[in-house]
């Protein structure tokens, strides 16, 4: 082992740190500066053989999520795919997900003009706990702006045609004015 003019070996703690490496490396180099370095060579992984199946997987649903393609191969060769963590480790190394939301498509916004239409729906059967420990049901009925994507809730105990009536008379005496379309799903209410 070298040592300087004094007899002394340096901190390799402390070098490591001002080198940005670890000290055991700061060590080995101190010992034998000229020693070439081994590459690192990449660990083998259970999922490589899988792995132009898997990147076919993210291309092809770009907006799949790496639990729902875990789940797809887990079902196909439960063998194999046993454990998230590592398939999720294993995405993230070989950077598929970033592959897959190149390839995503932009979804455009659907536009409408100023004061034509309003979106509306209910949020049914809503519980909230009081302190007391009081239970309370209730409904909201939600309205959306097509153009502002501006959105209002109104409280409702029931939603019946009556509410819906009620909450849409609302919703244009607070906006002042009345929109060209209402649109809404199969809404009980509505339909009766």
């Amino acid at each position: 082992m070298k040592e300087n003019c004094m007899g002394l070996k340096p901190n390799f703690s402390a070098v490591g740190r001002q080198l940005g490496i670890t000290r055991q490396t700061a060590a080995k180099l101190w010992n034998d500066p000229v020693a070439p370095s081994k590459p690192r060579q990449k660990k083998k992984s259970k999922f490589d053989p899988y792995y132009n199946e898997i990147r076919e997987m993210f291309e092809s649903n770009s907006t799949a999520t790496i639990k729902a393609i875990y789940k797809f191969f887990e079902n196909k060769y439960p063998a194999v795919f046993t454990s998230y963590n590592s398939f999720k480790a294993y995405i993230r190394a070989n950077k598929l997900k970033d592959a897959a939301e190149q390839n995503r498509l932009v979804h455009i916004r659907y536009e409408t003009e100023p004061g034509k239409e309003v979106q509306f729906d209910w949020k049914e059967n809503l519980r909230m706990t009081l302190t007391t420990g009081e239970v309370i049901e209730f409904n909201l009925f939600g309205a959306v702006y097509g153009y502002s994507r501006f959105t209002k809730f109104i409280f409702s105990k029931t939603k019946t045609t009556v509410d819906v009536l009620r909450c849409l008379i609302d919703l244009m005496v607070s906006a002042g004015g009345c929109p060209s379309e209402f649109k809404t799903d199969n809404m009980s209410a509505v339909v009766t």
